[in-house]
């Protein structure tokens, strides 16, 4: 009687179904090369730490991605309070309003964290 051995790929779309389903694939070569001997048993055993460095590294990719997508919202948020700032400064022009000021040195704090988010990004990415 002929045993026949079969593994069934199906990697999902999602990351994290995509990671599990990349460790059911290296887990299921790893049971094949487990029926294997010799040359094929270290071939099967070495796709399957292939299989999990290639999980990895679609993690490392996600990762960074996301923080791509961080720096470029903070990014985005500095430029948009800047603008409004300089909007704000242009339509008082020498206001002596106290609530003009003090609602152009809120802008200037939250410009300032904005700046300070945003540089703060870049450096760990």
């Amino acid at each position: 009687m002929a045993t026949t051995n079969t593994l069934d790929i199906n990697i999902g779309a999602d990351t994290g179904e995509a990671q599990r389903s990349i460790e059911q694939l290296a887990a299921g070569v790893e049971q094949l090369a487990s029926k294997l001997g010799g040359d094929l048993k270290q071939e099967a055993s070495a796709v399957a730490g292939k299989l999990r460095e290639l999980g990895a590294q679609r993690d490392a990719i996600t990762l960074f991605q996301q923080m791509q997508q961080q720096v470029a919202q903070s990014e985005k948020n500095y430029r948009n309070l800047s603008a409004e700032l300089v909007e704000y400064e242009r339509q008082l022009g020498k206001s002596t309003d106290p609530q003009h000021a003090a609602r152009i040195a809120q802008l200037r704090q939250e410009v300032s964290a904005a700046r300070e988010q945003w540089n703060q990004s870049r450096q760990q990415h």
